[in-house]
């Protein structure tokens, strides 16, 4: 049977000095228990990670306040992991972290310094040096918009387009990418509800419908995608919290199933014990991609910040 690894990084939000690790494991396919593998402590904060297509090669976001730092690892036969190189990249607080489909760039949003960026990576893993940096602009209407602050990067279904959420601007900006050199162009961008906060967003496998979470006023937005110009176009603002709901709750998370039938959300305390941490089921139609939620339940845990 083939062996199936699972990894999780860890995230110091008091201090954004200390280190947890990138905790392995291996999982069993039937019936879902982990066995620990190892901790790998990379150094700060490696809370977000991606792997390559081919899964050989696993990357880590350093995230700080002051600096931003990715770590590439070769994952081998028994899931350990084995530093390949490390790399500083001009921006702090990188907040995500993608690589393109084959192999050779990756794309990085920095929450502090309202920015995104891209790097080269040789076929051996090894980061190699910075390509690109794009400042961003724009504020919001709260105490937490006082600038740009991209939270992710998302790449299509296709490769072609970077899609970014910028909490502090309510926006999503949409990059053109180029496969040979790496760089991003601006293309267009979609306005939410002042004060939203976009946080996230999640392609459905046909490409052509789009989901983005908002972490300050906990709503989905449902947008067709143009795989050709890389716009969106919102058809539909999904409120997940109840109406009388007056608890402290920001939304994290957001996700599509592989087949394409359901959406997948959470909302959280902020990193508080009495949060509303609740998980989200939201069927999605088959013919305009909207969506209504049909499940929401606790998560059995404090601050469901991600999931895959």
């Amino acid at each position: 049977m083939e062996k199936r690894f699972i990894y999780v990084g860890t995230f110091d939000c008091d201090t954004f000095l200390g280190s947890y690790g990138i905790h392995a494991f291996e999982m069993d396919c039937q019936t879902g228990a982990l066995t620990k593998i190892e901790i790998q402590n990379p150094g700060y904060n490696p809370d977000y990670l991606v792997t390559d297509t081919d899964k050989k090669f696993l990357f880590a976001s350093n995230d700080r306040q002051t600096r931003a730092d990715v770590c590439a690892y070769q994952i081998s036969s028994t899931g350990k992991l084995f530093l390949v190189s490390k790399l500083q990249l001009p921006g702090a607080g990188m907040a995500s972290l993608e690589i393109s489909r084959d192999g050779r760039f990756l794309v990085a949003p920095y929450y502090e310094t309202s920015a995104v960026g891209s790097c080269s990576v040789n076929g051996n893993g090894k980061l190699l040096k910075v390509v690109q940096q794009i400042s961003l602009q724009g504020h919001g209407i709260t105490e937490r918009q006082t600038k740009a602050h991209p939270h992710q990067v998302l790449f299509d279904w296709e490769g072609k387009h970077v899609l970014v959420p910028d909490l502090g601007s309510d926006r999503v900006w949409s990059f053109s990418y180029d496969e040979n050199s790496g760089r991003l162009t601006l293309g267009s961008s979609l306005a939410f509800i002042p004060g939203s906060g976009p946080r996230h967003i999640a392609f459905h496998p046909n490409n052509r419908w789009a989901y983005v979470i908002t972490e300050l006023k906990n709503t989905i937005h449902c947008c067709q995608f143009n795989s050709k110009t890389g716009e969106l176009t919102e058809v539909q603002c999904v409120k997940l919290l109840p109406e009388d709901f007056m608890g402290e709750c920001i939304a994290a998370e957001i996700g599509c199933s592989p087949d394409g039938d359901y959406l997948f959300a959470t909302t959280r305390g902020y990193y508080t014990s009495e949060g509303y941490d609740r998980i989200f089921t939201l069927k999605i139609n088959p013919d305009d991609g909207t969506v209504n939620i049909v499940r929401d339940g606790p998560t059995w845990g404090v601050c469901p910040r991600m999931f895959k």
